[in-house]
């Protein structure tokens, strides 16, 4: 392949025909859209190194396995299979390659008391809104960036979540809590209903790389030794909804995911907790 790579730079791709290969898997296929521009950019490298916009199953297989050679992690390799499928599918023609199976780790998530010491050191009203909404919805990080003023039920404990991963309107919950924080945080920021909830310190709606650090620093100023991130949050409420006595489908609902499968994956009681009922429900043999 490495000789191929170094011709790649030489080959062209059409990038209409990408674009229009995107279109499809928004419109044909509900991918979402940063995963249909994560599957066109894996697709414009396999047929830059190709030379050629029609590849055939051939040069498919064998570019998979090349991959492998090479020593990619496996989820880069499934990007790819799962981008090729839909390109060759787009293109009339049939194929089915299978991704190499993926080690299923278990989620990172804060405990409660990890929670309470991350909350604790946040310093900023806008800080603590967005620590307190991502802790008690569970939503995603690009949802509370596009959350508009609009969005807001604080009066009924809610909030709408409409740009979701599966193109879904949705209803959480909020806490007691989280609607002091932002009732408290909004009330100092002025904003009316047409205005993005969170905004950046130069006045634009803030960005996902932007929550991603903050909550990095702000975890590392907890001292919490975990990866603290927007999607550990998640997994936070997730995980303690379920220890503390959830069913899965409330979960399910409130995180916003398609199948129970991908609930499941989530919810993981904590071993203290699975010690208990194991004591509790073991049978004498």
């Amino acid at each position: 392949m490495n000789s191929n790579e170094t011709k790649a730079d030489t080959q062209q791709v059409d990038q209409d025909l990408l674009e229009t290969f995107k279109a499809y898997l928004i419109t044909q296929k509900q991918v979402s859209p940063r995963t249909a521009k994560d599957y066109g950019y894996a697709v414009g490298k396999f047929l830059r190194i190709m030379g050629s916009s029609s590849p055939t199953n051939t040069q498919a297989i064998q570019y998979y396995r090349d991959l492998q050679i090479r020593g990619y992690v496996n989820s880069t390799v499934a990007n790819t299979v799962f981008a090729l499928n839909h390109y060759f599918s787009f293109l009339g023609k049939k194929i089915h390659l299978k991704p190499p199976r993926r080690h299923k780790r278990q989620p990172d998530y804060l405990t409660v008391e990890e929670a309470q010491a991350l909350v604790k050191v946040v310093s900023s009203l806008r800080d603590r809104a967005i620590v307190m909404t991502l802790l008690y919805t569970g939503m995603r990080v690009s949802e509370l960036c596009n959350l508009n003023v609009s969005d807001l039920r604080l009066d009924n404990g809610e909030i709408i979540v409409r740009d979701t991963k599966n193109y879904q309107d949705r209803r959480v919950i909020v806490s007691e809590k989280c609607v002091a924080s932002l009732s408290e945080y909004l009330e100092s920021m002025c904003v009316t209903d047409g205005e993005a909830v969170f905004v950046s310190r130069k006045g634009g709606r803030i960005s996902r790389g932007r929550v991603y650090a903050m909550i990095k620093k702000y975890g590392q100023l907890a001292g919490i030794r975990k990866k603290v991130t927007p999607h550990v949050l998640r997994h936070t409420l997730a995980t303690n909804m379920i220890a503390h006595g959830a069913s899965v489908i409330e979960v399910k609902q409130q995180l916003g995911h398609k199948s129970m499968e991908s609930t499941l994956r989530y919810v993981h009681l904590q071993v203290a907790h699975r010690k208990e009922l194991y004591l509790q429900h073991c049978p004498q043999f």
